[in-house]
């Protein structure tokens, strides 16, 4: 019974993690709603209703919480990627899975990942290490894309240029999205994958309609 009771009892370890990821999240959303420079540590503390000195038992300074809310947003992705890597039969499932996930996600954590747009405002080391892990990441999604492309089920495309166009979409989800909205994630989530997908199938019916332009015979002229 002891044993029971101590497992359902989170350890000082799980507790610290859990209030940590508290502070991320809160620090996200007041950077992502105020910017970096113009929220102090001052401003999380008192919105978690704790004291600056409770606050660097956290994190030691601001830029690395900012750095945390970037490390948060690529762990999400690389989970997202790996779940499609797991589940996608061809690049295009692979790409919409990717999406769904990836989404719902981001909407769950939408305080923690709130600053992901806001690159430059890392410190030189942590942007080194950030920049890293989104180039691996990016050339994982433009695989995805070039798997679709030789598999048929995506249309010959540019993947940098498709990768940037969802990518770039996922990544203002938490500008505008409010969970206190319409829709939930996971809905926002299906509706992201069906518009890219429909996208996807409309280029795929264009360049069907024209190759068999190509292909067909000039009408003969008298």
């Amino acid at each position: 019974m002891t044993g029971r009771w101590r497992s359902a009892v989170p350890s000082r370890e799980e507790q610290h993690a859990l209030k940590r990821r508290a502070v991320v999240k809160e620090a996200g959303r007041a950077f992502g709603k105020f910017g970096f420079h113009n929220t102090s540590l001052d401003d999380v503390a008192r919105a978690l209703h704790i004291s600056k000195p409770t606050f660097y038992r956290y994190f030691e300074n601001k830029q690395a919480l900012l750095f945390e809310c970037h490390t948060l947003a690529l762990d999400l992705g690389e989970e997202s990627v790996a779940f499609a890597q797991r589940n996608g039969a061809t690049g295009l499932d692979k790409v919409l899975l990717m999406i769904r996930h990836y989404v719902a996600v981001y909407a769950r954590e939408l305080g923690a990942v709130g600053i992901v747009t806001d690159f430059h405002s890392l410190a030189p080391a942590h942007r080194r290490i950030v920049q890293k892990r989104r180039d691996r990441f990016d050339r994982i999604l433009r695989g995805f894309v070039s798997e679709g492309i030789a598999d048929g089920s995506i249309p010959p495309c540019d993947p940098r240029m498709v990768v940037s166009c969802f990518m770039g979409a996922i990544n203002w989800v938490p500008v505008w999205f409010s969970s206190a909205g319409p829709r939930s994630g996971e809905e926002l989530a299906e509706a992201f994958a069906r518009i890219f997908a429909t996208g996807l199938q409309s280029a795929t019916a264009d360049a069907g309609k024209a190759l068999s332009m190509k292909l067909s015979p000039s009408p003969v002229t008298s």
